[in-house]
């Protein structure tokens, strides 16, 4: 697999999704990616992703056997404290967020928000699955009837338009790019495919 090719980044130019029903593996790019330039996933999962630098390059030194030199891990002191402050204000709000689900919607569905709000503030040094993983909270969250009974069902229901329109976008192919007509027209059908999928997916 392409993936395997891959080499780590903290802040990696790519992000990578695995679906095991369609049988295929996405790439989907996190920036511009200059002519001739590396590919680079990252080797942390789930809410690895949110350690400080410290205990990410701990994490990664432990399991993977080697001591991470990345840019974010090679940021000067000042700024590397900065950035996890944010990623411990995430962390503590995911950890926080289960706890208010039932008890008070609102109360989750505002620490959700937030959360997106911090994640998009490190730009793409949050992995896209992530983001993508708190959409999809944020509009189950918007289907219970206790926070359309707070919102009211009119403020609900574009709530919800919203954040279903993000949750499928955020795993949303490229335009296709490959040169040959028939090829164009594949990768367009994959395209299709999984964003009915993830539709599926996010309605259940």
């Amino acid at each position: 697999p392409v993936l395997s090719q891959c080499n780590h980044d903290c802040n990696p130019s790519a992000s990578f999704y695995c679906d095991e029903e369609l049988g295929e593996e996405y790439f989907f790019s996190n920036r511009d990616i200059a002519a001739g330039e590396e590919v680079t996933v990252s080797y942390l999962g789930g809410d690895q992703a949110y350690c400080t630098t410290t205990d990410r390059r701990d994490h990664l030194e432990e399991t993977k056997g080697f001591r991470c030199t990345c840019s974010l891990c090679s940021l000067p002191a000042e700024k590397a404290a900065a950035r996890d402050s944010v990623l411990e204000e995430i962390e503590h709000l995911r950890d926080s967020f289960p706890d208010f689900v039932s008890v008070n919607p609102k109360r989750a569905y505002d620490m959700a928000c937030s959360q997106y709000s911090l994640m998009l503030s490190l730009g793409s040094t949050i992995p896209r699955s992530l983001t993508h993983c708190t959409v999809g909270e944020i509009v189950q969250l918007l289907e219970t009837d206790s926070l359309q009974r707070v919102l009211g069902s009119v403020d609900a229901k574009k709530e919800s338009r919203h954040w279903r329109k993000l949750y499928v976008e955020s795993f949303r192919l490229e335009p296709p790019t490959a040169d040959n007509k028939e090829e164009q027209l594949d990768q367009l059908r994959r395209q299709k495919i999984l964003e009915e999928h993830l539709t599926k997916k996010m309605q259940q």
